[in-house]
């Protein structure tokens, strides 16, 4: 099935169209709901909003992108819809440098298919940051306990709950010590050890996007686990775009592994 619209959708179909020794059957096209409509050649199967249904009803088994048609953020939400049905997820572009990671291309004439596959979105993966953030939680509670019994016992300085985005339905409550300004990055290290907590229960990670109160960014957006640190984080000196943001996450989706968590905190640890 192929997903877009406009001049982008027009010319892929017309290039598979043209390329039949390619092994492509295209069933069907998925279009935004405001941009239901127009005349193509291949029937139009529905909107996005039923996409994961149609995989499932038309035992779809791959989902292309147009080129263009889409952003990175909606792109996000769209493989994490449809995760568990076993589908291979490609995009028909020439600049998806962020999204290409070791991943392979497929080509159509000169378009490239570049496979969208986001080891996070993989239980294995998911299950493995899982544990290291449930270690790594204790051991920082056993190692920084008697810095937080000296602020919040001797110093007096209270616990304070905020409401933060998530990449859950709903937005989660997370614990700082000492008062909240409004922002997480202006917070000093010791105001962060209760979050230790939180990576423990799995409300939060180590790694992962920038935490936000959900004052301040719509929770709907967001599609990777709030984290104490990530690529965000690192680079929120170059005051990113939420556009910049939401490619740092796609990146990191992308090439997460053990190792470059390691490295993501190593350069957070020199940086405070």
């Amino acid at each position: 099935v192929l997903v877009g619209h406009g001049a982008a959708l027009q010319n892929l179909i017309t290039r598979l169209r043209q390329r039949p020794d390619t092994g492509y059957e295209v069933v069907g096209l998925v279009l935004p709901a405001e941009k239901n409509g127009g005349e193509y050649a291949v029937p139009i199967l529905g909107t996005l909003e039923n996409l994961p249904w149609i995989i499932r009803n038309e035992k779809i088994r791959e989902v292309i992108f147009s080129s263009g048609s889409l952003n990175y953020d909606l792109i996000l939400q769209i493989i994490s819809q449809a995760e568990g049905s076993d589908v291979n997820f490609k995009m028909a572009a020439s600049d998806a440098e962020v999204i290409i990671g070791r991943s392979s291309v497929d080509h159509i004439g000169d378009i490239p298919l570049v496979d969208i596959d986001y080891k996070l979105g993989h239980d294995p993966y998911r299950m493995l940051k899982r544990s290291l953030d449930a270690a790594g939680a204790v051991f920082g509670l056993l190692l920084l306990w008697p810095v937080f019994i000296f602020y919040w016992g001797l110093k007096k300085q209270t616990l304070s709950t905020v409401v933060i985005a998530s990449e859950k339905k709903e937005p989660v409550a997370v614990t700082v010590l000492g008062k909240f300004q409004g922002s997480f990055s202006d917070l000093k290290f010791w105001q962060k050890i209760p979050l230790l907590k939180d990576v423990f229960i799995g409300k939060i990670s180590f790694v992962g996007a920038e935490i936000v109160p959900v004052l301040n960014r719509n929770h709907n957006k967001i599609h990777l686990k709030p984290g104490i640190t990530g690529l965000v984080q690192l680079y929120r000196a170059q005051n990113l775009s939420e556009i910049e943001k939401e490619k740092y996450e796609l990146f990191y989706l992308k090439n997460y592994s053990p190792f470059f968590d390691v490295e993501i905190l190593a350069k957070s640890i020199f940086r405070i």
